[in-house]
C-alpha cells in the first residue's frame, strides 16, 4: 500500500505527520511543498521514497530513513532547506541524483562503507556534488 502521488501536495498548513504502519510506499510528491511541514515519522514497512516526494517541505528538520527502505528517488528531499540530520542506512542500495539538493544545512550518517556513503564519496572524487551535505561515517 502506498501514499498516492501527490497526495498532500501543497497542503500548506500542515505541521507534522505520522504515516500510519502497513504503507511501504511515499509515490511522487507526496508532501511537495508542504511548506509548513517540520516533522515526518515514517513507519518500518516503508520501503521508498519517491521522486520529490519531500521536494520543497522548506521547514522540515525532522524524518527517519528506517532500516529497510531501499530507495531514495530522485529529489525526494531537495530543498528541505531546515533539514538537519538525517541517518541513511545500509539497507538503502538506490541512490537516485539530487536527494539532498539544496540541503544547506544537512548532516548525514551512514554505516561506512553503505551505498550512500560510496555515491558520497565518489561525487567529491569527481568534483560533481549536487548537494551540500556534510556526511559521517558510523
Amino acid at each position: 500500500s502506498s501514499l498516492g502521488i501527490r497526495a498532500f501536495m501543497n497542503c500548506f498548513r500542515l505541521r507534522e505527520i505520522v504515516i500510519p504502519d502497513g504503507i511501504t510506499e511515499i509515490k511522487e510528491s507526496t508532501f511537495r511543498s508542504c511548506d509548513a511541514l517540520e516533522r515526518v515519522v515514517v513507519p518500518d514497512s516503508i520501503i521508498s521514497f519517491g521522486y520529490f516526494s519531500f521536494n520543497g517541505c522548506k521547514s522540515l528538520k525532522e524524518v527517519n530513513i528506517p532500516e529497510g527502505v531501499k530507495r531514495l528517488e530522485y529529489g525526494c528531499f531537495s530543498s528541505c532547506h531546515l533539514l538537519e540530520n538525517i541517518y541513511v542506512p545500509a539497507s538503502v542500495k538506490e541512490i537516485d541524483r539530487l536527494v539532498f539538493d539544496c540541503c544547506e544545512k544537512l548532516y548525514a550518517t551512514t554505516p561506512a562503507g553503505s551505498a550512500f556513503s560510496k555515491a558520497h564519496n565518489e561525487l567529491i572524487k569527481n568534483k560533481e556534488l549536487p548537494y551540500h551535505v556534510t556526511l559521517e561515517e558510523i
